[in-house]
């Protein structure tokens, strides 16, 4: 399956961006909001935002009538047409490293969600042996991935990770279930779990050697739930957090203790789904019900 380009660059109405410091140390970055977009077809609706590469290349998933699919919105602010697994009823990309390596998963004819991963239209499956659904959540330049299963005896998710095609799983002790988000090109592995209230969420990360720290936690008295999304090589994790009123903030980590709180000025709620090399930042936000993406930059000060 070949990409179809389409050039016609589209920008959503650009809000301002509010930015809360809450760390332990005085942050030493500011984050500008640059952009928000929408899909371009009529008839096909912006859903998600994933990963964001080197190139500033963004993935993330449309819904259609009958049927959802992958998009990537290109540096220069196109879109490809809706990318979908052949056969599939529903496609979602969720990761893209520097060679346009994709992830992400699908549901096909048999109602089973399969990971996946596509190199340039070329699709190949991925399943965790005996799992009951999977999902490839996010890839770097070594072509390591990371991503979630459920087993059969399960009700909730455990992580895993491929590393030099080496597998391992990924689960927090005592944790009610896992869920893996990103990989740097280190071998880091972020992402978040649940306590065994299956309501209570904090964020974790895995270095390359297996080692896990946690319980990562954006500060404070109000916060019940914080998701880390995606880490880049320098040290920045990008995510979200829940307050306890239920509304969702996207968050920006500086490793290991600096935090910085970030929201689309207006919306219900924001989410930061993935960090570059050169700090820029992919979302997305919902206004009035309605999702819409963002592209966001980090600046070192």
């Amino acid at each position: 399956m070949r990409k179809m380009i389409l050039g016609i660059p589209f920008t959503a109405p650009l809000f301002l961006a509010a930015m809360d410091l809450v760390a332990a140390r005085q942050p030493q970055f500011t984050v500008e909001l640059i952009t928000t977009f929408d899909y371009p077809i009529d008839g096909i609706v912006f859903q998600s935002t994933g990963a964001i590469n080197t190139q500033d290349d963004i993935v993330g998933a449309v819904s259609q009538p009958f049927q959802s699919g992958g998009f990537m919105r290109f540096s220069n602010g196109t879109f490809s047409q809706p990318l979908s697994f052949p056969g599939a009823m529903q496609t979602s990309l969720l990761g893209i490293n520097d060679e346009r390596l994709r992830c992400g998963f699908y549901i096909g004819g048999d109602g089973v969600q399969h990971g996946f991963l596509d190199s340039a239209g070329v699709f190949t499956s991925y399943d965790v042996p005996g799992a009951i659904s999977t999902t490839v959540e996010s890839v770097n330049n070594s072509a390591d991935f990371s991503g979630n299963y459920q087993s059969p005896t399960e009700v909730f998710l455990d992580g895993f990770v491929s590393l030099g095609g080496a597998f391992s799983t990924i689960t927090i002790p005592e944790a009610g279930g896992t869920v893996t988000r990103g990989i740097n090109n280190r071998g880091q592995v972020v992402g978040w779990y649940l306590e065994e209230d299956f309501f209570t969420a904090h964020g974790f990360l895995r270095a390359r050697s297996g080692t896990l720290t946690y319980p990562i936690d954006f500060p404070g008295t109000n916060v019940v739930q914080t998701d880390l999304e995606a880490t880049n090589d320098r040290g920045f994790v990008v995510g979200g957090w829940v307050d306890d009123s239920g509304i969702r903030h996207g968050l920006i980590l500086q490793l290991p203790d600096t935090f910085v709180s970030f929201d689309v000025v207006g919306s219900d709620s924001t989410i930061l789904t993935g960090i570059n090399n050169s700090g820029a930042i992919a979302g997305w936000y919902y206004l009035s019900g309605i999702p819409h993406g963002l592209i966001a930059r980090l600046h070192a000060q």
